[in-house]
């Protein structure tokens, strides 16, 4: 698979010239804390979303399978299973000039961390935060990229809870972790 990215302009600063043709695993266990540039072929944006006059974020809009790009900071590791980590990055306001996060589509794509000056694998988008709903039964769930979700129920199993508290709770992103994946 071919990794180079064509128009590598980031206002950041941070992104100035192409990926390699291919990727070394990134091997240590230290992702937390790290930028990261993921891409995948997900949905486009779709319309803002409101609740309560406030603009949480944004729905997906309509699948078209072109690559996209864009960075991010690990803030979490979770054990999936054994021998079988996720990464985690959060959509929040105010946070990267070109913050991302994932959503249908995005599935096998790839998330890098820069390693002195090297990219390398980190790990392979595998799931999103959601279903969200406006009603505790889950009634018209929808998917969105949200920096916040305070005020709606989140699908978390076969149960609908309310998502509170008294600062934004972000959506976010989980790629696996590759760290976890090699032999020691």
């Amino acid at each position: 698979m071919d990794f180079t990215i064509r128009k590598v302009i980031s206002s950041s600063g941070r992104l100035r010239k192409p990926f390699p043709t291919f990727a070394s695993l990134y091997p240590r266990q230290d992702e937390v804390g790290q930028g990261t540039v993921d891409i995948g072929r997900g949905t486009q944006r779709g319309a803002s979303y409101f609740l309560n006059n406030q603009m949480l974020g944004w729905l997906w809009g309509p699948q078209d399978g072109a690559q996209r790009w864009g960075e991010n900071t690990f803030s979490d590791v979770f054990r999936y299973q054994a021998n079988w980590g996720l990464l985690y990055a959060t959509l929040d306001s105010g946070g990267l000039t070109e913050e991302c996060t994932l959503s249908s589509g995005d599935s096998g794509g790839a998330a890098f961390i820069n390693d002195g000056g090297t990219w390398k694998l980190a790990g392979i988008n595998y799931a999103v935060d959601g279903d969200y709903s406006k009603r505790a039964d889950g009634s018209n769930p929808f998917t969105g990229a949200l920096f916040d979700t305070r005020g709606l129920y989140a699908q978390q199993g076969s149960q609908w809870m309310l998502v509170t508290g008294s600062d934004p709770v972000p959506s976010g992103f989980y790629p696996t972790r590759i760290s976890t994946k090699l032999r020691r």
